[in-house]
């Protein structure tokens, strides 16, 4: 299994609360657990001269018949470990207090006298008391108010609509690469469903509804969203695309609605360029792959696009297919302006005439795209919005283990700040129904966006469906939303359990409203 990367901040919290335990050279330790609550003992003990007092490595029955390792040293089950330590720490960061309480039960059975370290409990009574509310609160969400059944009517749209594209991602099916990085069967339901509230009012976990915790193995699946998108006016989706250097991932789900041209409806590319990290975060630590570029890249990642392109759902404007790039700032503009270049000349090369290049503003990415080579930009929120939401002081229960930050979404609404400036002279807004990393990266710097509503997210949509309709001819008409079904980032218009169909419904409005506008 490989080894979790734990920053410098995240080991010194834990270090301090390690120090409240005696812990000598002559303890024979077990470390139950094998994520990142196990990564950050492990370190600490070997940091402090003591990593040959870990005599075991524990978890449970699952992980020890998957076969296992944790730095190099295969997983044991806790009935067969006892015999050979004399403390346990327990290394769960979300379900410390089940796993602590599951130990302590299977000491007092086998007669051993072992200690059970900690470290990650922190609940006080009132905490705990404060928590057990809100979780029955979620389990009572779809008998709610808050909650909006599916709407029969549905909406046709017309030559005049504003199109809305869905950024999708094609995570939700096993793949190699994760079976070896995150475990066997990982997906983003890995993440979203064993995610938990860090603080009073937290929105998590994000069930799914409808199409549920789905495989994208399974063709169904893909006709329910194509269904649910048209029936709430999402005219298409932009799959996100992620090729290095001809190396092509999670593209299954993309090949299945190439090859099945009875799921109608619009789609195209965005290439996810960035480097893909272990750590969800695009950059250079913890690389699984690495974004090298090399000069036989640009013609090659056309070539490949190629099936797509002649497909006749792919998008175009002006007549040009429609191509995002996620990330530019990754590579120097010389190289970007070559790229694009060389990308057009391997279009003209096999007739397929040109490229409408769409740049997302990630990243802080805010020059004009024309120096670039491209044709316009696209806002992809959270991506140049954070500014304007100020952070929010938690009164009451808060995992004192969270790091990130929680920041009010609402101002931002409420200002109308998404009408931003941009350098470039075309350019698409972007909305999300919401935003929380941190069922990804509760312990290592998740941002939640609070606040968000569906009503608020009708109203962002509303407003910039209708300057889109103002400010773009009707081939440029489009708006975009971030996402489809970001379920780690808390970023979905497909249902949940606690909205229903509200952020679809959002959508839909929006598009009505726009329409009475003249």
């Amino acid at each position: 299994m490989r080894k979790n990367s734990v920053d410098q901040k995240t080991l010194r919290i834990y270090e301090n609360k390690l120090k409240d335990y005696d812990v000598s050279p002559d303890h024979r330790i077990g470390i139950y657990g094998t994520g990142l609550g196990a990564q950050i003992i492990f370190e600490i003990l070997s940091n402090w001269g003591l990593s040959e007092t870990v005599k075991a490595v524990i978890d449970n029955d699952n992980a020890v018949e998957s076969g296992i390792s944790f730095n190099d040293r295969v997983v044991e089950s806790l009935d067969n470990s006892l015999i050979k330590i004399d403390t346990i720490i327990v290394a769960s960061m979300n379900y410390h207090e089940t796993v602590r309480k599951r130990i302590e039960d299977c000491v007092r059975s086998s007669g051993h006298k072992i200690r059970i370290l900690n470290p990650f409990g922190h609940n006080t009574s009132e905490e705990c008391a404060e928590y057990v509310n809100y979780i029955e609160k979620t389990r009572s969400y779809k008998n709610s108010e808050e909650f909006v059944e599916c709407d029969d009517s549905g909406i046709s749209l017309n030559e005049e609509d504003t199109k809305v594209i869905a950024w999708y991602l094609p995570q939700y099916h096993r793949i190699d690469v994760n079976d070896i990085y995150y475990g066997r069967g990982f997906t983003e339901w890995t993440n979203t469903s064993t995610s938990i509230p860090m603080f009073v009012g937290h929105y998590q976990p994000h069930i799914p509804y409808d199409v549920g915790y789905y495989d994208l193995n399974n063709p169904e699946v893909i006709y329910r969203q194509v269904e649910l998108a048209k029936h709430y006016g999402v005219f298409g989706f932009s799959y996100y695309y992620y090729w290095f250097s001809g190396k092509r991932i999670m593209d299954k789900p993309l090949e299945f609605f190439l090859n099945n041209p009875d799921i109608d409806i619009p789609f195209c590319i965005t290439w996810a360029n960035e480097n893909w990290s272990a750590l969800w975060d695009g950059n250079d630590n913890e690389l699984i792959f690495e974004q090298k570029l090399r000069e036989s890249d640009d013609s090659e990642f056309i070539r490949d696009l190629i099936p797509y392109f002649l497909d006749r759902r792919y998008l175009k404007i002006d007549n040009r297919f429609v191509l995002i790039v996620y990330r530019l700032n990754i590579w120097k503009r010389d190289r970007v302006v070559r790229l694009f270049e060389n990308f057009r000349r391997e279009m003209a090369r096999h007739g397929l005439g040109d490229l409408y290049i769409i740049v997302c503003n990630s990243r802080g990415f805010e020059e004009d795209v024309k120096e670039w080579g491209a044709d316009a930009l696209v806002e992809f929120p959270p991506h140049g919005i954070t500014e304007f939401m100020p952070p929010i002081r938690i009164d009451g229960y808060l995992n004192p283990d969270f790091l990130g930050e929680i920041r009010d979404g609402s101002r931002f609404i409420e200002q109308k700040r998404y009408y931003a400036e941009h350098s470039s002279e075309v350019f698409f807004r972007g909305a999300l129904p919401y935003w929380d990393s941190s069922a990804r990266k509760a312990y290592s710097g998740a941002r939640v966006l609070a606040n968000l509503t569906p009503e608020k997210f009708e109203t962002w949509m509303t407003d910039i469906i209708i300057e889109s309709k103002r400010i773009h001819s009707k081939d440029e008409n489009y708006v975009f939303v971030n996402a489809w079904n970001e379920w780690a980032e808390g970023a979905h218009l497909e249902p949940d359990l606690r909205y229903g169909y509200a952020n679809l419904a959002a959508v839909k409005r929006a598009i009505e409203k726009s329409r009475t506008i003249s």
